[in-house]
């Protein structure tokens, strides 16, 4: 059985999930959890570059290495600092195939 414990920490990390998604539109306005603000900023702007969108075509183009969300995830991990967009394009090339399929299958839409 789970205690009360574990339930309050559950929540927690909805809470902090849920402040983290308020503000992926705008990562630089975010004040709390801004490292989840910018994993889930970068996180949509793949979905869009990748062509995962909610049935219509979102032309997007940026500079990755500059964008808001970026910029804050690799101030909290300078590891991932340099960045090699080439190299992650393409092994996410086949990924994304298989994710644009999933997709399709599910909400039954053509990506």
């Amino acid at each position: 059985m789970r205690s009360r414990e574990d339930y309050r920490h559950e929540l927690a990390l909805a809470a902090g999930a849920s402040r983290g998604n308020r503000r992926h539109h705008a990562p630089a306005l975010a004040t709390a959890n801004r490292a989840l603000t910018g994993l889930v900023s970068v996180s949509d702007l793949l979905r869009r570059l990748g062509g995962l969108g909610y049935g219509y075509r979102e032309d997007h183009e940026t500079n990755f290495a500059e964008d808001p969300g970026f910029t804050i995830l690799a101030g909290h991990y300078p590891a991932i600092r340099p960045f090699d967009l080439a190299r992650f394009t393409f092994e996410m090339g086949a990924v994304l195939e298989e994710v644009q399929a999933v997709v399709s299958r599910v909400y039954g839409i053509a990506q």
